[in-house]
């Protein structure tokens, strides 16, 4: 998993965020290399897990939709607390993605890959305070990516 270097051109250029982002740290690429694989991205603005999995597709990764857990190495569909009563529509606008590599956490809101444990104390409390959560969070969908597999 890298931290790619151009997140700031490609969210100037085609508004990639943490769907995008996300996946291109897990793919090793440079962000602006996945905005072909995140076919109507573009006109939608969000990537939920459904439009990241035809992503992968398109890559030729191998990956695996493991439920609400974090994946060893993949992705994870981050739900931020405070939002369960409302209607799942309403719920989807307080998602995050972020990659995962073992302990190391990519989070397109840093400014370096960091660790699960660091995300868990910054992250959440960094959405409560900004009106968006409780401070908790809870994995909504992960998805374990085969590494090694050629892209």
């Amino acid at each position: 998993m890298i931290y790619p270097s151009d997140i700031e051109e490609a969210y100037e250029r085609w508004g990639a965020n943490c769907g995008p982002c996300s996946l291109a740290a897990v793919l090793d690429l440079p962000v602006n290399d996945v905005r072909k694989l995140l076919d109507g991205f573009e006109s939608r603005r969000y990537a939920n897990p459904t439009h990241l999995k035809a992503a992968l597709d398109r890559a030729g990764a191998r990956y695996k939709a493991i439920g609400p857990k974090l994946p060893r190495y993949g992705l994870a569909f981050i739900q931020w607390g405070g939002h369960e009563s409302k209607p799942i529509a309403a719920q989807y606008r307080f998602t995050h993605w972020i990659g995962i590599s073992g302990d190391m956490v990519f989070e397109v809101n840093a400014p370096h890959l960091t660790t699960f444990e660091s995300w868990k104390k910054i992250m959440p409390e960094a959405i409560k305070e900004e009106g968006r959560g409780n401070g908790t969070f809870t994995v909504r969908a992960g998805i374990e990516i085969t590494k090694g597999v050629p892209l």
